[in-house]
């Protein structure tokens, strides 16, 4: 596989991490019962080139989604404007499109320069430590929480836990800062997520957790790392840290919409 080969298929399987998968000739129908409402657990990646009747998959998504009690969602697949050439079967079906700005797929291509003082003592979190309630960052969100406790379930099933790298930063026994990678088995390093606790933002400590996390990075040997930024701030922390632009994907939803009426007989 090329490189970008493996980071899409990397993107795809993602949700393995944390979520109950249901396969499909089509894509993999992404799942949790136990937390319907968290975005990147309960999905359909579908694959453009093993779709011949879209009208079909659609349905079939659709039953499979409502069987279980989630409104069905599907992701766009790696194809350009997949969403817009079909935008006409996705209404027939029942589905609003929202199209999202492009993920900025971004490579680990040149040496860390940031330069930061050593301000952090930064620790590996292991699986025990999740189950035991130790928290990523201070005030992480509850789907964090979810995210974290179902990959610690799923270890083995997608990537066993000395594959997912998870460190926090902590000052004063405070954890402040975090960041979680993982190795995909399409052989590619994901950056998953970075975070500062809402009290200790703009003093740089993304930066400097980030810093280890490359270290680690080049003293393990990992295979090329990847990820996409969400904002400026996250983009100007990767570049010091040696990433670069490499290409898009596409990004965006199509939610299942249709409101059926029944009426009583006479």
């Amino acid at each position: 596989m090329t490189l970008r080969q493996r980071i899409e298929r990397a993107e795809q399987n993602f949700p393995r991490l944390f979520a109950d998968a249901e396969e499909r000739e089509y894509g993999t129908l992404f799942y949790n019962s136990k937390n319907k409402g968290h975005y990147d657990a309960n999905f359909a990646a579908i694959n453009a080139d093993k779709i011949t009747d879209l009208r079909t998959v659609l349905n079939d998504i659709t039953a499979f989604y409502q069987s279980i009690g989630h409104t069905p969602i599907v992701r766009p697949p790696t194809v350009e404007n997949y969403f817009i050439d079909n935008a006409a079967i996705f209404k027939e079906c029942g589905y609003s499109i929202t199209i999202d700005l492009d993920k900025q797929i971004m490579t680990l291509v040149e040496p860390c320069k940031i330069g930061m003082p050593e301000r952090l003592d930064i620790r590996r979190i292991t699986a025990d430590d999740i189950r035991n309630g130790v928290k990523f960052i201070q005030d992480e969100e509850d789907h964090d929480i979810f995210m974290f406790n179902k990959t610690v379930e799923n270890y083995g099933k997608y990537v066993d836990e000395k594959a997912h790298y998870i460190y926090t930063g902590y000052l004063n026994d405070e954890p402040v800062a975090g960041i979680n990678f993982h190795v995909s088995p399409s052989g590619i390093t994901s950056f998953d997520g970075i975070g500062t606790a809402s009290a200790h933002q703009g003093k740089g400590y993304a930066r400097e957790i980030m810093r280890h996390a490359l270290a680690i990075c080049r003293e393990e040997n990992l295979p090329t790392a990847y990820t996409w930024y969400a904002h400026d701030t996250s983009m100007r922390i990767l570049k010091q840290g040696g990433f670069r632009h490499a290409f898009t994907l596409p990004r965006g939803y199509a939610n299942y919409a249709r409101i059926e009426h029944y009426v009583e007989d006479e």
